[in-house]
Parts: structure tokens; C-alpha cells; sequence
């Protein structure tokens, strides 16, 4: 299995950057949902879990911020 640490601090950062350069598009965005959807298929797929429901980008953003809140 391929391990992967992403720095929030950093993505941050640069999604900001390329925010502010107008370099983030939409269609960025969607992208990025449909492949956080598949990564959450994949995985239940490899542990034997059930099938989970597809996310929104709302869905997304309240996991995010939920995920925020537990660090803190």
C-alpha cells in the first residue's frame, strides 16, 4: 500500500496562490471531487466495507470543516 501525507498548511497555500493568480478553475474543483470520490470507493472496496454514498461539494466541505474542528 503507497502511504501519502499531504501538509494542510501547504495545500492551503497553494491553492491561494493559485486563487489569487487566477490559475483555479472550477472545473479544478470538480475534478478533484470526483477523484475523492473514487479514492473513498477504492478504499472500501480494498477493506470490504460498504459501498459509500457518493459526496456533494457541500458534503465535502462540512467533512473537511468537521475534520478541522476535531483537530483543534
Amino acid at each position: 500500500m503507497i502511504c501519502l501525507y499531504v501538509d494542510p498548511e501547504m495545500a492551503a497555500t497553494e491553492y491561494l496562490r493559485r486563487c489569487k493568480a487566477g490559475l483555479w478553475k472550477k472545473e479544478f474543483a470538480e475534478e478533484a471531487l470526483k477523484s475523492w470520490n473514487l479514492e473513498r470507493l477504492i478504499e472500501a472496496e480494498l477493506f470490504h466495507h460498504p459501498k459509500p454514498d457518493e459526496l456533494s461539494m457541500e458534503d465535502l466541505m462540512e467533512e473537511d470543516t468537521e475534520n478541522d474542528k476535531s483537530i483543534d
